[in-house]
């Protein structure tokens, strides 16, 4: 897939049912393509200004898609029809993740870093913020939760830090020195069902995988 498929400058995607859902920098909608690339369709909401950015799929099939035009998450369910929004009033969303009973939104432009919201959009706490802002952050990018439930939140300036469902840091870290596992600058991070966490590292331009150790 590329040029040929109206593929320009790709920002993220998930896959449902063999579909591919692509949001696309200046694009006012999400291209939806077959597994093997073709045009077969598009999702955008009906009404206002959209810029799909950062996404994330939940295990009910639901997308939830940043919209940068508006500074909120919009939910697509499983059919593809709009089913809310979540989040208003915000200055800037970097990425969302999804828990099975919250939704986490990344604002490091808030007075806090971490906006938590339950599956029906309702605000319920908020925690963390940038370093002189009253908390540790340096620049807060991507996020995933894990299958215990811990937010995993990477920093490109600060390393990894892990935060409990009270918002209480767990533990952090920052894997650097002259081994392969050295990362430059990380902008996205993902965990699977094993446990394994994947770095997306755009200093060094590779994927660093990881084992968890529980």
């Amino acid at each position: 897939m590329g040029k040929g498929n109206g593929i320009s400058n790709p920002v993220d995607m998930v896959v449902r049912s063999n579909r591919i859902y692509l949001s696309q920098e200046g694009k006012d909608d999400i291209s939806i393509l077959s597994y093997k690339g073709d045009s077969i369709g598009k999702l955008r909401p009906v009404d206002g200004p959209f810029s799909p950015g950062k996404m994330t799929l939940d295990k009910k099939g639901n997308i939830y898609v940043i919209n940068k035009a508006r500074t909120n998450c919009i939910v697509f369910d499983k059919d593809d029809r709009l089913s809310g929004t979540i989040g208003e009033g915000l200055f800037s969303i970097t990425d969302v993740a999804v828990a099975n009973d919250r939704i986490y939104l990344i604002t490091p432009s808030d007075s806090r870093a971490v906006q938590v919201y339950d599956k029906n959009g309702n605000y319920l706490m908020s925690y963390e913020g940038l370093d002189g802002r009253g908390g540790t952050l340096g620049l807060p990018i991507s996020a995933t939760v894990d299958r215990q439930g811990y937010l995993w939140l990477l920093d490109a300036l600060k390393g990894i830090i892990v935060y409990d469902e009270k918002g209480a840091e767990l533990t952090r870290f920052r894997v650097s020195g002259q081994s392969k596992a050295e990362l430059q600058f990380p902008v996205e991070i993902d965990i699977d069902d094993e446990d394994m966490l994947y770095v997306v590292d755009k200093g060094s331009k590779r994927v660093v995988v990881f084992k968890i150790d529980r």
